[in-house]
Order: structure tokens, then sequence, then C-alpha cells
């Protein structure tokens, strides 16, 4: 089932962010597996956060990866998106936070990303994202198909 007011977009190879579940724990993931592109970005979007009476926010949430190749996943904030089906478009600001183990068979346990400061946006609406790149070209072995998995999103106030 959908998440209100999440939005997820293909910007390249069709591909987007879904929902799986094991053994009664859902979360959401992205995979160039099988896609035979070669380029697939897929961007997941949070609803709109205004961070106008924030003193110190953050964002934290568990990430998980399977059959690390290459492929990325990125935490972005932006204070322009208007809510177009083109978020490529306006400016994101790439943020850092803890990435699961890279697992190269199988796929690793959910990390907690640890808090992650979203202080300099404190006076603004801002919309946060998570960017999958990936690549599975069809006759080639410079697949980048790593599973990306995004699990227990809180934003919050320290």
């Amino acid at each position: 089932s959908a998440l209100a007011g999440w939005k997820t977009y293909a910007e390249a190879g069709g591909k987007t962010w879904y929902g799986n579940e094991v053994s009664s724990r859902k979360w959401v993931q992205a995979t160039a597996y099988n896609s035979g592109q070669p380029l697939v970005i897929a961007w997941m979007i949070l609803p709109v956060f205004d961070l106008s009476r924030a003193e110190k926010p953050f964002i934290s949430f568990e990430s998980a990866n399977g059959y690390d190749n290459g492929a990325t996943m990125e935490l972005c904030v932006s204070t322009n998106y208007n809510g177009s089906a083109t978020p490529w478009t306006s400016t994101w600001t790439k943020l850092t936070f803890t990435l699961p183990a890279s697992t190269a068979s199988g796929y690793s346990q959910f990390v907690s990303s640890g808090q992650v400061d979203l202080s300099p946006f404190k006076a603004e609406q801002v919309t946060i994202a998570w960017v999958y790149r990936g690549a599975d070209p069809s006759g080639s072995s410079s697949d980048k198909t790593t599973t990306w998995e995004v699990d227990n999103v809180v934003v919050g106030e320290r």
C-alpha cells in the first residue's frame, strides 16, 4: 500500500521505489536488477516538512543493501522543489548518513542512519528525497544492480 503523501518518480530507466515485506517487516526499496536499462535513477520523496519553528531538526531512518555491486542511494534535501513529477530539475543538497555494510552476497542488516542534521534548513519548507542510481545494461558485465532498502523514517527535533 502507498504511504500517504510519499511520491516516487523514475528519472531514468523506468523503475521506481516499491514496497516489500519479509516475515511481517515492511519497507521500501529500489533496484536496477533485471531492468535491462543502461541507467536507472529513481526518486522517493517525502511530503513537505515545515521547519520554520524547528530548533534542532533531524531525520533518521534505517537502510540496508543487498548484492552490492556499486549502485548508490543518496539522501537529499530541497527548499525549492515544487511538487512536480520532475524533482531532478530542482536544487538538492546531498546529506551524509551512516550506511550499512556493503554486502556483495545476500542482504545486510538494517542500520540506523543516525540523526542527520537538518538545522541548515530550519527556517524553511523542506522536501526530503532518497535517490537510487544504478544500471543494468543488456549484455554487459558493468551492472550496478544493488538493492537499497529504507525503513523507519523519523523527522524530529533533538
